[in-house]
């Protein structure tokens, strides 16, 4: 960002937070706080600490984060998965809340993005048998200037990092203006606080090797690979970019293998289709290839260190290198095992990582759970 930035005069001195981001901000904070104090806490005698003491190291899977850069959410994101299929009759919970903080500014070509977003994901899958799934996940978006600035500012500061002009923009403001370079209009022009649901998303999967999941549990595979086909919905607005107002369709892979006793690898590839939004500034790419490789240390039968990479094309261009770069984030994190059939986990995204990241978030604080029931 240009030292002598400063954003457009209806938004510079936009300090406005009505009740429902006080209240949604601070939900969003208080759910990650508890997701944060469960997946460090297991409880003594428990399920999943008779099975570390038996020995058993299993890979918990990929983080389940991807690159909510903004202009890309609003088309289908595959979510990062092992090769894993449920058994018949069982049933998987989730429970994802991610906090991407962004600021991006391209005076010259209308690019003007500084907002923090809290995304409440809730995911429910069931097994059909068969080596068979299928699932949904539904999100509740709150976009906002948000409250974590000053962790943003540490963070740079204290690993050295660049603060990509963060230290000459207002503080918590909510702004959201880009404009299309070949519709010449903007596909979003906005600098209120915003809340509503986003895209859900169906998911049916088939496993290409035998086994069902398991938490915990031997596991004697070295590879294995399941198949996936996904639906967005258009339950989102396309005027805030909260879903692009049009179905998608995406095919993909996901694989995983284990070279040695406390090591596993994660892949997963994927095509989507884009409907056509319903946004009609928003011209965009009609097919998108996603892409994501996990690496996964198991320091014990409870807990993962996980570092990952994921990487998406721009869904439209705007005439400016760096927002039509390609979309890459780095994320690490970790897995704790909370029961035989739960776990929870926790993670930061990064944009400043050498070749690992290209254009995402500033940071992506996100948090969760998971259950087998």
């Amino acid at each position: 960002m240009p030292h002598n930035f400063r954003p457009p005069r209806r938004m510079r001195y936009q300090r406005r937070r009505p009740y429902f981001f006080r209240a949604a901000r601070t939900t969003a904070l208080s759910a990650l706080a508890s997701a944060l104090a469960v997946a460090v806490t297991v409880a003594p005698g428990s399920r999943a600490a008779r099975a570390a003491g038996d020995g058993v190291i299993l890979p918990k899977g990929p983080l389940p984060v991807r690159n909510t850069e903004p202009t890309s959410t609003p088309f289908l994101l595959p979510l990062p998965t092992d090769a894993s299929v449920l058994e018949k009759g069982r049933s998987r919970v989730d429970l994802n809340l991610d906090i991407p903080n962004t600021l991006v500014v391209v005076p010259g070509v209308d690019y003007y993005v500084d907002f923090e977003e809290q995304r409440l994901w809730l995911g429910y899958a069931r097994g059909l048998g068969g080596g068979q799934e299928l699932g949904i996940r539904v999100p509740y978006i709150w976009r906002n200037g948000g409250g974590f600035d000053w962790f943003i500012d540490f963070w740079h500061r204290t690993f050295r990092m660049g603060a990509g002009g963060r230290q000459f923009a207002p503080r918590q403001q909510a702004y959201f203006f880009v404009r299309d370079a070949q519709t010449g209009e903007y596909v979003i022009s906005d600098d209120r606080a915003r809340q509503g649901f986003g895209d859900a998303v169906l998911e049916y999967r088939r496993a290409l090797t035998p086994g069902p999941e398991t938490l915990a549990g031997p596991d004697p595979r070295r590879f294995s690979a399941s198949a996936r086909a996904l639906l967005k919905l258009p339950t989102g607005s396309s005027t805030y970019l909260f879903g692009s107002g049009a179905a998608d369709f995406g095919l993909g892979f996901a694989a995983t293998y284990r070279p040695a006793r406390r090591i596993a690898l994660h892949g997963n590839v994927s095509m989507v289709w884009a409907g056509q939004s319903s946004n009609d500034s928003f011209a965009h790419r009609s097919t998108l290839v996603h892409s994501l490789i996990s690496l996964e240390w198991m320091m014990d039968g409870r807990t993962s260190f996980l570092a990952q990479m994921d990487d998406s094309p721009a869904p439209h261009r705007v005439g400016s290198y760096y927002p039509d770069r390609a979309r890459r984030a780095f994320t690490f994190g970790l897995w704790r095992v909370l029961s035989r059939d739960s776990a929870a986990y926790i993670s930061l995204g990064e944009n400043d990582f050498g070749f690992a990241a290209k254009h995402a978030p500033d940071v992506t604080l996100s948090a969760g759970t998971r259950f087998i029931l």
